[in-house]
């Protein structure tokens, strides 16, 4: 009984999140993305393809079973699910702005920026090598595993990065506090091959730290 009492609390959450495009206010779970929510439901990017008279949709693109019941529909969002040029996807204009999500612009201190294109090449040498030899080995001796995404482009991967960092992504307590003490606040991201470390002044990221991930 005392399990089944604790898996219960484990499966619970709060009906009402905050957003960050509302700037923290609070909204029902089930109208937004968070993924705390009371029911696992996965997300998929479809397209819609017609809409009749009875309002049935037919959609394309999806990744799911035959069957797989459609609870809801939202809207693509360009800043977080790829490029709309690629797909030809579109949004509404509410949907596409981001100005208040976004901060001002990405410094890279020190030799932080030239960590990141460093490991990005090594990350390269590893993927080109990784039949054997010498090379190879001497690469993987440094450790991490090969980009997903960015292989042979470390300028891309440098503003994939910096995209990244300036979408907000503090919670709300950290929003609200004054500029001097959300200044001291070191925040970490961990995207393909590497671990950011940064701060966040009046709206700007300082980059102060890139570690490689271990493999």
């Amino acid at each position: 009984q005392q399990q089944q009492q604790q898996q219960h609390r484990t499966m619970t959450c709060s009906s009402l999140v905050r957003l960050p495009r509302l700037k923290g206010e609070k909204r029902g779970c089930l109208t937004c993305r968070t993924p705390h929510r009371p029911n696992p439901i996965g997300l998929s990017l479809v397209k819609i393809e017609h809409v009749d008279e009875k309002g049935v949709i037919t959609i394309s693109g999806h990744d799911f079973l035959n069957n797989t019941p459609i609870l809801d529909i939202k809207p693509y969002l360009p800043h977080v699910e790829g490029n709309a040029s690629e797909i030809h996807a579109i949004a509404p204009d509410w949907v596409i702005d981001t100005s208040g999500l976004e901060l001002k612009s990405v410094q890279w201190t020190g030799n932080t920026k030239q960590q990141l294109t460093q490991y990005l090449a090594d990350s390269e040498l590893m993927h080109t090598n990784n039949t054997g030899g010498d090379k190879a080995k001497s690469a993987k001796g440094k450790g991490g595993s090969s980009s997903r995404f960015y292989d042979k482009n470390p300028q891309r991967f440098a503003v994939a990065c910096e995209e990244i960092l300036r979408l907000d992504m503090r919670n709300t307590k950290h929003r609200r506090m004054s500029n001097e003490t959300a200044a001291a606040v070191l925040h970490h991201v961990r995207f393909d091959i590497v671990e950011i470390s940064y701060h966040i002044d009046n709206g700007v990221v300082s980059v102060v730290e890139v570690k490689r991930l271990d493999s």
